[in-house]
């Protein structure tokens, strides 16, 4: 019961911190769409690939992919002025009928429970239902959990172009040159890249609900919340040398947000470095049409940590419609219209393999709550910061497609209790869908492959699947 009462008052506190809404916004320069290569900062050699063929192979997948026949800045010049969707729904009633199965049981954890889903093929809405019970809506907010995780991937890339950190912000460079009071020495010095591909190597337990006491996870994010969370990550102790596995870890983002904190600060001085940081998401997502205006003043909140640091793990509140926005930019390798708003090749090293997935020393298990492979937490394959949905060979065993409805080339962004982004280049889709799932139950759980399955089978290309 003690625990209880301190978690709420936790809660409490973490309900009242502030949310930044401020816009600064810089303009980059035009560049051509992402070569189907690594990008330049990936420097060979700097991680071991473990599994040479798959690493060839997926790589093989990105080059060869079919690019989207349809281009709606083009087509629909209000799309480019950064308006709302075009929307041409068609029904499907099977998909509304099982997003929506448990709706009369709202206000019980029985089942799964959507709030809203809305999918985007050719670059219209074709699917948008929201939970009536629920008091859904297209303006309504949605709490990411750990699709923030994706969007701190792109902060990081947006922070690349020229007009913002440039070269002043180094992949390959120690986190720790950023934060001087952390030693741990040696050749356990972590670099940003490894942060972003989930394998700095540090001790740590990603654990929720199952063992809130022992979990960091729970710990940094609830316990103490007021704290800075990067310093508190950054204090856990170094396991092996960085890149030698891949562990998913939320204070992996929390960590990327505070080094461009740091390097904010180093380029323009501690408080106009801040100023330039906060206002950094909303630089961002103004580029894509997303804005915090007179009249709709909260339509991005992202919430900071004691410290002022974004909690990039957690703690982003877009809406439906926004999370598919995002989801596009990454589907348009980066560009919004003839904008490129992240730096060419930023998607390519995206959404490549990691290099310690394959690792021996990269734990794989079975999720028994989905019925097929999980990586540690989450169902899929890990890159920087997103989900693939590949079939690979290790050591221990040849592993499926955690999603094995959807084209190979699928990939993913998740959060707990049910939050999903899915992109598609070869069906020129974005699938969202945001719930409230917390009944595991095999008969009860939300499947995320049958999800898809049906959502391919209304909307999709069956020639290309």
């Amino acid at each position: 019961m003690a625990l209880c009462r301190t978690l709420s008052v936790v809660l409490l506190a973490l309900a009242s911190l502030p949310f930044y809404d401020q816009t600064l916004l810089a303009k980059g320069a035009d560049q051509d769409r992402p070569p189907a290569t690594l990008p330049f900062w990936y420097t060979p050699g700097t991680q071991k690939v473990w599994d040479d063929p798959n690493q060839q192979r997926h790589d093989a997948a990105y080059a060869q992919q079919r690019r989207p026949t349809y281009d709606p800045h083009t087509v629909d010049p209000a799309y480019t002025a950064n308006k709302d969707w075009i929307i041409q729904k068609r029904e499907c009633p099977d998909l509304k009928s099982y997003l929506f199965k448990y709706e009369s049981t709202f206000d019980t954890r029985q089942g799964y429970h959507t709030d809203g889903a809305v999918i985007v093929k050719n670059g219209r809405i074709v699917f948008e239902e929201y939970s009536a019970a629920r008091g859904f809506g297209p303006m309504q907010r949605h709490l990411s959990w750990s699709m923030a995780k994706s969007v701190t991937n792109a902060l990081l890339g947006f922070s690349k172009n020229s007009d913002v950190l440039g070269d002043d912000l180094d992949l390959n460079a120690s986190v720790e040159s950023y934060y001087p009071e952390v030693k741990h020495g040696g050749d356990k010095q972590p670099s940003i890249l490894q942060y972003l591909d989930m394998s700095p190597s540090n001790k740590w337990e990603e654990s929720y609900e199952s063992s809130p006491i022992t979990s960091n996870a729970t710990n940094m994010l609830y316990i103490d919340p007021v704290r800075d969370m990067a310093s508190y990550v950054l204090s856990q102790p170094a396991k092996l040398k960085p890149g030698s596995f891949w562990e998913y870890s939320s204070g992996n983002p929390d960590v990327l947000m505070g080094v461009l904190k740091k390097a904010f600060q180093k380029k323009w001085g501690a408080v106009a470095g801040m100023n330039r940081y906060l206002s950094l998401p909303f630089q961002f997502f103004k580029r894509i049409g997303i804005e915090n205006t007179a009249s709709n003043m909260h339509r991005i909140a992202f919430e900071p940590d004691g410290s002022g640091t974004f909690v990039g793990s957690s703690y982003l509140y877009l809406s439906a419609r926004d999370y598919a926005r995002f989801g596009f930019l990454f589907l348009n390798d980066g560009k919004w219209g003839d904008d490129q708003v992240l730096p060419p090749g930023w998607v390519a090293m995206s959404r490549r393999l990691a290099p310690a997935f394959l690792s021996p020393d990269t734990a794989i298990q079975v999720d028994r709550r989905y019925a097929n492979w999980s990586a540690i937490t989450d169902t899929g394959v890990g890159a920087a910061h997103w989900w693939l949905n590949l079939s690979i060979k290790r050591a221990d065993g040849d592993f499926g497609q955690p999603y094995p409805s959807a084209p190979e080339d699928t990939y993913a962004a998740l959060g707990h209790w049910g939050q999903f982004i899915f992109v598609i280049p070869s069906q020129d889709m974005v699938i969202v869908r945001l719930g409230e799932d917390r009944d595991y139950t095999p008969a009860k759980r939300f499947d995320a492959d049958r999800f898809l399955k049906l959502t391919l089978a209304c909307y999709g290309n069956q020639t290309s699947h």
